[in-house]
């Protein structure tokens, strides 16, 4: 219509003539043929079902969108049950180990307490057969 950008757009009622107003102020008028601007028959019918049938289309893409996220999202989900499975074995090795250690340094302990034992109680003996042959 014009090298400049379109600001406006109005229609006549009858929709014959269309004028067209630039950024810059510039007024287009333009005339539409016969065949843009009176209605052929079935003309609404037929705009209207092929509006029906995108709509419906749109409706079904939405559906196959929204099913094809679930899809992603039930794939996601056991990988995410996988790591949370392998997280626990982590925590349940870490509690093993730090429940083997304890065990380990009680036996430990253990014996070396019996060892100190045995130790006085020879030292014991030792002083008493001591005794004895002082006497």
């Amino acid at each position: 219509v014009c090298d400049e950008a379109l600001y406006s757009l109005r229609l006549q009622d009858n929709g014959r003539f269309v004028a067209c107003g630039s950024k810059l102020g510039l007024t287009t008028l333009l005339e539409l043929s016969p065949g843009l601007c009176t209605l052929q028959r079935n003309e609404k019918n037929i705009a209207t079902a092929m509006f029906e049938r995108e709509t419906k289309r749109e409706k079904i893409l939405e559906a196959r969108h929204r099913e094809m996220r679930l899809k992603e999202r039930s794939k996601a989900e056991p990988g995410k049950d996988e790591e949370a499975k392998e997280d626990k074995p982590e925590e349940n090795m870490e509690e093993l180990i730090s429940k083997a250690e304890k065990e380990f340094f009680e036996i430990i302990e253990a014996e070396r307490k019996r060892r100190e034992q045995e130790t006085k109680k020879s030292e014991g003996e030792e002083e008493q057969v001591q005794g004895l042959s002082c006497l």
